[in-house]
């Protein structure tokens, strides 16, 4: 079988000045060892691609991200896990136009997440289980290829324009004052959208060069326990005395009527009614 395979193929593809009985037996085992090796069984996923170099060694994961609870046979099922997204904005303005730092400390984020020790065995947060995704809300002006490097990295990217522009805000000092204020200017309102992301549980927001020393479990343990199943967004405060919330570090949770809290916030800006020394609205 394999000669006269070979012949055949020999006859089309080798000249006859060259072409001999063994000839045909060499090439015809060259073809059948090639379909061997096509319909070969010994790697069941032959087109996975390569592990990113960023993901943690798998000595470094040992305790997994996603906690878990150990059940008997007859016990009742688990609880499903959570889904949690940590989530950061990325934008270019005139303060920050080279995004390479901004790429470099995602990498770190995301590294510190995966990395970082799970909750002690037996206290509350160890019982939580979760699912850990990152998400990337970037801003038009973020050009292809940062966005590709950005994915590459592990996030999913999510472009966001801000849901509103300087010229709808009927204040026009505070229209102006938002064009330049904080790191980010008007971009820093995408963060909203943290409230209308409703494919996770929790969202985590948090800027770039946040680096998370325990894991993210903790902090989600907490919300839960100090706003119960009612609050929607929680906030750390500055490093200043007036600054009430830290919008580096904001943890949304979308379901608790996420949407009507959106529409609140940017009704408000566009309102415009900022009072010095008492806030939104005095």
């Amino acid at each position: 079988f394999l000669y006269f395979i070979g012949v055949e193929m020999a006859r089309v593809g080798v000249p006859s000045s060259k072409r001999g009985p063994g000839a045909g037996v060499v090439v015809g085992i060259v073809v059948v060892g090639a379909l061997l090796w096509c319909l070969r069984t010994d790697d069941p996923t032959p087109n996975t691609p390569p592990a990113r170099v960023i993901e943690a060694d798998p000595a470094d994961t040992a305790q997994p991200l996603v906690a878990s609870r150990h059940e008997s046979a007859d016990a009742a099922p688990a609880d499903p896990p959570l889904s949690v997204a940590v989530t950061v904005l990325v934008t270019t303005t005139t303060k920050t136009p080279d995004l390479s730092p901004t790429v470099d400390a995602l990498a770190v984020l995301r590294q510190s997440v995966l990395s970082a020790p799970p909750p002690a065995p037996g206290t509350p947060a160890s019982a939580l289980p979760l699912n850990v995704s990152f998400v990337a809300l970037v801003t038009p002006d973020v050009d292809f290829r940062m966005r590709t490097l950005i994915a590459w990295l592990g996030y999913t990217v999510r472009l966001r324009t801000s849901p509103i522009e300087p010229s709808e805000v009927r204040n026009k000092q505070i229209a102006k004052e938002v064009v330049t204020d904080g790191a980010m200017g008007i971009a820093e309102m995408v963060k909203v959208y943290g409230f209308t992301m409703h494919d996770f549980d929790y969202v985590v927001m948090v800027d770039a060069d946040v680096h998370f020393l325990k894991g993210v479990a903790h902090v989600i343990h907490d919300f839960r326990t100090a706003g119960a199943d009612r609050a929607s967004l929680g906030w750390t405060r500055g490093g200043w005395d007036s600054e009430r919330i830290n919008g580096g570090f904001l943890v949304f949770r979308p379901a608790a009527d996420g949407q009507r809290h959106f529409d609140a916030i940017v009704d408000t800006l566009r309102e415009g009614d900022f009072r010095p020394g008492s806030g939104w609205k005095g």
